[in-house]
């Protein structure tokens, strides 16, 4: 089974412990060092990415915003120069969201890209955007990458849901019913996929698939977003209708 998303204060939470890990790994990377998980990356862009989300997050919720809001007319965009700085500029970013987003609670009704216009998207979009990037420098830093479970399982859910958003005619995860079974082997999270002709649907619960990965919760996050390779995992069934699905994703 798959429990319910982390409350609103867990969120909150993981803004700021997350943020604190990304600049850490940034400071052990360097600014200029590339990043193998996003080819074209160095890791000054990558930082500069996350402190614009969280900005843009920041400015969505504290403004309650009820339509697109551009990143282009935020203020604080533009990081320092040296490592010390981009973190305190990072920290900083993070440390408004969490006020933003503590003030107005998890239900009161914003604009959002997703379907779900609320400050609590935008809560847990912040939380796993920040994670991925963290994930992305210490990759680029050569540390090693650990994902607390109960976490990666809530960042699971949060990217599957992304994955199933269509906003045009041509969704890349359209299928003919194929399914992929997802189990988490240290914490409760189970996850089953089907690529319709409408797009990817997903729902919690153990099924059989036509193919199925089962691992930590962690790695299961990191193959998703193809931060992992399927190198040393426990794959059963058509391995190939697994191998499909993720060359599809896009993170």
């Amino acid at each position: 089974m798959t429990p319910a998303p982390l409350d609103h204060t867990d969120l909150l939470t993981a803004i700021t412990a997350e943020t604190a890990r990304l600049s850490a790994a940034l400071g052990a990377a360097g600014l200029d060092a590339p990043v193998p998980s996003v080819p074209g990356w160095h890791t000054a862009r990558l930082a500069r990415h996350v402190g614009d989300a969280q900005r843009w997050a920041e400015a969505v919720v504290r403004t309650r915003a009820t339509e697109f809001v551009a990143v282009t007319g935020l203020d604080d965009r533009t990081p320092p120069d040296d490592a010390d700085g981009v973190a305190q500029w990072l920290v900083s970013g993070a440390q408004r969201l969490v006020v933003a987003l503590t003030d107005a609670g998890p239900d009161t009704q914003v604009w959002s890209w997703a379907e779900q216009p609320s400050s609590g998207f935008w809560a847990r979009w912040a939380v796993h955007e920040t994670l991925l990037r963290r994930v992305d420098a210490e990759l680029a830093a050569g540390l090693p990458v650990v994902v607390d479970p109960a976490l990666a399982v809530d960042g699971v859910g949060h990217w599957l849901d992304v994955l199933a958003l269509t906003d045009d005619g041509a969704h890349p995860l359209r299928g003919t019913g194929e399914t992929v079974h997802l189990h988490a082997t240290d914490h409760d999270g189970e996850w089953m996929l089907t690529r319709t002709p409408d797009g990817l649907r997903w729902t919690p619960g153990h099924a059989r698939g036509d193919s199925a990965l089962r691992a930590p919760a962690a790695d299961l996050l990191r193959v998703l977003t193809r931060r992992r390779t399927l190198d040393g995992l426990d794959v059963l069934g058509d391995r190939a209708v697994l191998d499909d699905l993720l060359a599809d994703t896009d993170f």
